[in-house]
Order: structure tokens, then C-alpha cells, then sequence
């Protein structure tokens, strides 16, 4: 059994939704052990009653290590401070930071147009918290553009960032060509490899196209062939999400992070293969 850590990351319910309704998948999803769980801002209109109230929960009211995601570009200062001060209150000490998303009509603020600069400014507002940034494993426009890529990380760490998740990628190729620039920088902080389970033809488009990211040749073989078999896709996806693991495990990553988009029977049979 493997002993790498494995954390998830889960998407909060619509707002208003009592979190009883969601407890019993959240007691499944900590019953596999992550390292942590990560609740993304994905409406940033929203964030306070729906990422950042479940991490809270998560975090105080279910006891378990949550990670809260900061978008910077949606966030005043004042923002910020007055959630670092709720996080501290509840033992919330996890943060991911990112830049931000342009996805709805939330209002875009000028206080921090770059992740490292909300990264120092939560280094200054208190050491007690450990701060995670992103990457991306073809470089943040998708173009391949690694030396960028690593200019970018470089100044994420001199600004404080502690630890870096990828973005989520379909072709491992991509994953080991970035691990190799990292290396070479000499950066010494952990990269956790993230991936998502291939269960839907409609959302891996949408990821590819939304993260700058690719197929592999071997999963675009497999959405040709189950197109229009929704249940034969989702098996061989699983399956096909299970080989890519297996190999990412064969390069010495630092940790798996896996995109569960809530799906608690796909993430305990990752599981399950991952730490066998």
C-alpha cells in the first residue's frame, strides 16, 4: 500500500442547501482519508454562503482538515481579512489560492490582479497559514509555455506559496514535461498531480476546453468509441482514469489531488486502486 498523500476536492451545493443533505456524502468522501478537502469558489457572486461556509463545516462542525479556495481578482482587502479572520475563528488553515476564473458576473477588483500578491498579503496578515497555489501542467494559456510557467511559480514561492496543485490534466506527457522544467528550477516546494475521473463525455470537454488542457490519444479512442453509450464510458473512463494514476505513481509524485465533482462511488474505487 502506498503511502503518498491523496486529497480531494468536492463542489459545494446550490446556495440554501441544507448541508444535512450533503453530510452523508462528505462522511463517505472522509472516510477514504484525504489529506484534505478542497471546496472551490466556483460561484464567486456566492463564495461566502457556499465555498466558504462548507469549508467552515467541513472544518469545524465535521472536525476534518478543509482547504479554502481565494479567487484574488474577486476579493477586496477587506474581503480577505474579514476571511482569514472567520478561518482563523473556526481552524480553518488550509488556503489555495488562485487568480480567478472570469465565469459569471461577479465584480472583478483591482486590490489583487495576480495570485502571488494575495499570497504575500496573507503571509503578512499571519503565519498560521498554509498557503497553496496552481499550476499548469502546459503552462496557464495552454500553449506549452513552461519557461512562463516557471517564472510564474518562482514568484509564487517568493511570495510565500508553501505548495502547488495542477490543474487537471488528461495526458500524462504533459504532467512529466512540466515535472521536468520544475525539477531543473531547483524549486523545492511539493506538486500535488491533479487529476479527474473520466466518467463524462460532456464535462472532460469542457474541462479541456475551460483548462487550456489535452486528451491523450488514448482517451480521445475511448469518448469516439462510447459516444453514444453513456454507462460502457463511464466504465472504461474509470478504468482508464485507474491506468493513468498507476503510471503517475511511477515518477514519484508528491501527492494525487483528485477533482471528484461530487461523485462518491467513482472517487472510492480511485481510492481504492490508488492505495492498493
Amino acid at each position: 500500500m502506498n503511502k503518498i498523500p491523496f486529497s480531494l476536492e468536492i463542489i459545494a451545493p446550490p446556495i440554501n442547501t441544507p448541508y444535512e443533505n450533503f453530510k452523508d456524502d462528505l462522511e463517505d468522501f472522509i472516510e477514504l482519508n484525504p489529506s484534505f478537502i478542497g471546496v472551490p469558489t466556483i460561484d464567486k457572486i456566492n463564495m461566502d454562503k457556499r465555498s466558504f461556509e462548507l469549508t467552515r463545516y467541513i472544518q469545524n462542525d465535521l472536525s476534518y482538515t478543509a482547504m479554502a479556495h481565494l479567487p484574488a481578482k474577486f476579493m477586496t482587502q477587506k474581503h480577505v481579512a474579514d476571511t482569514l479572520n472567520s478561518f482563523t475563528n473556526s481552524g480553518v488553515r488550509e488556503i489555495l489560492v488562485v487568480g480567478g476564473e472570469v465565469r459569471d458576473e461577479a465584480k472583478i477588483y483591482s486590490d489583487f490582479p495576480y495570485a502571488n500578491q494575495l499570497m504575500s498579503f496573507i503571509r503578512e496578515y499571519s503565519s498560521d497559514f498554509h498557503v497553496t497555489g496552481a499550476c499548469h501542467p502546459r503552462g496557464v494559456e495552454g500553449n506549452g509555455d513552461l519557461a512562463r510557467e516557471m517564472e510564474d511559480i518562482k514568484r509564487k514561492i517568493d511570495s510565500g506559496c508553501q505548495q502547488l496543485i495542477s490543474q487537471v490534466f488528461f495526458d500524462n506527457e504533459d504532467f512529466y514535461r512540466f515535472k521536468e522544467a520544475y525539477e531543473k528550477e531547483n524549486f523545492k516546494i511539493p506538486v500535488l498531480a491533479g487529476v479527474m475521473p473520466v466518467l463524462s463525455r460532456g464535462v472532460i470537454n469542457f474541462m479541456v476546453s475551460r483548462n487550456h488542457t489535452r486528451l491523450s490519444p488514448e482517451l480521445e479512442k475511448i469518448l469516439e468509441k462510447y459516444a453514444n453509450d453513456p454507462a460502457s464510458l463511464r466504465q472504461a473512463g474509470l478504468e482508464h482514469s485507474m491506468e493513468q494514476i498507476d503510471k503517475l505513481l511511477g515518477c514519484e509524485i508528491d501527492g494525487l489531488h483528485l477533482y471528484t465533482m461530487n461523485d462518491v462511488l467513482a472517487s472510492k474505487e480511485i481510492y481504492m486502486a490508488f492505495r492498493n
